[in-house]
């Protein structure tokens, strides 16, 4: 089926608002055995929000980059933060670039918690 492995560390903080921060440093890898296609995979920052007073919620923020090795082809995928009243929470979109990263394939939209 696949092979997987990171080669990540994660940067950790807390602000004085009781917000947790992990920022990730590195790859995780996947390797499909049948095509041996290889993916990297950048993930985006997560927060724990509110740890110290209200509703405590996980978020995650920022850019994760998903690239087949093989052929060049790479997908951002931009997780939006939740704005007043939580609109945009969970959203997600991306874009798969061609090997050039300048042309757009396909594009991609939803929430990450569904």
């Amino acid at each position: 089926h696949y092979k997987y492995h990171m080669d990540t560390n994660t940067q950790m903080g807390v602000s004085w608002s009781g917000t947790l921060k992990a920022v990730p440093i590195g790859f995780q890898h996947i390797v499909l055995k049948k095509s041996n296609e290889h993916y990297l995979i950048g993930r985006p920052t997560t927060t724990v929000n509110n740890l110290l007073l209200g509703q405590m919620y996980i978020e995650h923020v920022g850019t994760m980059t998903v690239k087949n090795c093989q052929t060049g082809l790479e997908c951002p995928i931009e997780f939006k933060a939740a704005g007043w009243g939580n609109s945009g929470k969970h959203e997600v979109s991306g874009k798969v670039l061609s090997d050039n990263g300048k042309t757009v394939l396909a594009r991609l939209q939803g929430k990450w918690s569904e």
